[in-house]
């Protein structure tokens, strides 16, 4: 799956979009300019084989004309000279390597340079046009190419040459063009193979420093954008406008780094400072116990708890006796120090999972989470003994101070409620002080 989607993410890049427009362009412009060629050159080659061919046979012509000057010394006008002559061109005819025929302006073949060959169909009305050349315009010979054979028929009226009323036909194999075109075609290819062999190493130098430094780019960008912040980009070598964007890319992504370093330091600095907020307004300064709001949140998960479990918890509050009457005669810093030494000795009985809060200005409160009504009944009973036999010293003198526990263990699903629990306090206080009481 990965080497298909790399694929696919391959063919819809810019990289390959280039590519395929350059080669694309490439493939144009070569074919153009071989078609050019080819047409050219498969035209000249055509042309200069005709030009050779007509060449021989105007040599030959030019033999034949000197052969009848030579022939006219003699008898020119005997039937005997003239068959004598006829002979003589037959076996000159049949020494050279085209073929050749010889016919009357009937259409008989009066003599072929080898057996088993024939004229072309046309010969006759070839032949006759030939005539007709050579009396209108004084050209004694008449030539017509067929360039699917490759073969140029020759006509030459024998009239002219001390021979009589005949008509000579030389084949003219146009030869080389088949050699000549199979050359080009190679040319061709080696043209090709030229243009797409630095087509080619354009394409990769290309790609080496265009293609290539974008790819890395992309790459670094991803890899910032995945929060490796400390992706750096090198280009080796490279002094140009890819280099100068490196530079300004790392100095971006340093930039980033730090920022992000100063961003987490001051993030971690004001999570310390809210914790020291939150651990601040969720405790009482005087004596270290939870706030009221804290007891209370701690209280609703207790009893989201006994709804699934059969878990027993335990509520205590801890009132102080005759509280009010201490401070109307002393004031506010003896009962600080009540406070605070009556917190001391209430931890000094609590399990390190016990919630103890200030509930109240003099009221404590207690959730001890999974404990059975006698343990939490000899806690109570421990801490209220303990603040019995305890004295308390403080500027105004020193104090012994008692308390009143009321103290409930529920499971099952019940729920503690220590406002319902206040009331029940105030029921409690009314039948005597110093005391622990269960409900």
């Amino acid at each position: 799956m990965a080497g298909i989607k790399n694929s696919v993410k391959f063919f819809h890049s810019i990289g390959f979009k280039i590519m395929a427009a350059y080669v694309l362009l490439s493939l144009i412009n070569l074919s153009f300019v071989i078609s050019i060629i080819f047409e050219n050159q498969t035209d000249l080659i055509s042309r200069n084989a005709r030009l050779e061919s007509e060449r021989h046979l105007a040599e030959l012509i030019e033999s034949m004309k000197q052969f009848s000057r030579e022939s006219g010394k003699g008898s020119l006008l005997s039937q005997g000279a003239k068959n004598d002559n006829f002979k003589r061109l037959v076996n000159l005819l049949n020494s050279l390597p085209d073929n050749s025929f010889v016919f009357s302006e009937k259409g008989e073949i009066l003599a072929r340079s080898a057996e088993g060959i024939d004229p072309p169909e046309s010969y006759l009305t070839d032949g006759l046009r030939s005539l007709t050349a050579m009396t209108f315009s004084g050209k004694n010979y008449y030539l017509r190419t067929n360039e699917q054979q490759q073969v140029m028929y020759c006509y030459v009226p024998l009239s002219g040459f001390q021979i009589g009323d005949k008509i000579l036909l030389l084949e003219k194999k146009l030869g080389g063009i088949n050699e000549s075109r199979t050359r080009l075609y190679y040319q061709a290819l080696y043209v090709i193979f030229v243009v797409l062999f630095f087509h080619t190493i354009f394409a990769l130098l290309l790609y080496r420093y265009i293609i290539k430094p974008i790819l890395v780019l992309i790459d670094g960008a991803e890899s910032i954008s995945a929060g490796k912040l400390d992706t750096r980009i090198h280009l080796p070598g490279r002094k140009d406008e890819f280099a100068r964007l490196a530079h300004t890319f790392n100095r971006m992504a340093e930039t980033l780094h730090n920022n992000v370093e100063t961003l987490s330091g001051k993030i971690s600095s004001a999570m310390e400072t809210i914790k020291e907020c939150e651990k601040k307004s969720s405790r009482d300064e005087l004596t270290g116990l939870y706030s009221r709001k804290y007891f209370l949140e701690r209280i609703e998960e207790e009893n989201k708890k006994t709804d699934v479990t059969t878990a027993t918890n335990g509520l205590m509050l801890i009132q102080i006796d005759n509280f009010n009457e201490i401070i109307s005669i002393y004031g506010p810093q003896t009962k600080n120090m009540i406070i605070a030494e009556t917190a001391k000795i209430i931890m000094d009985y609590l399990r390190n999972f016990d919630i103890a809060a200030l509930y109240s200005s003099n009221l404590f409160a207690v959730l001890s989470p999974d404990i059975s009504a006698q343990d939490l009944m000899e806690t109570a009973e421990n801490i209220r003994r303990s603040m019995s036999e305890s004295t308390i010293i403080t500027a105004d003198g020193d104090f012994t101070v008692t308390v009143t526990i009321l103290a409930v263990c529920k499971s099952e699903g019940y729920k503690l409620d220590p406002e319902a629990l206040e009331t029940e306090m105030l029921e409690a206080r009314q039948k005597g002080q110093n005391r622990v009481a269960l409900i």
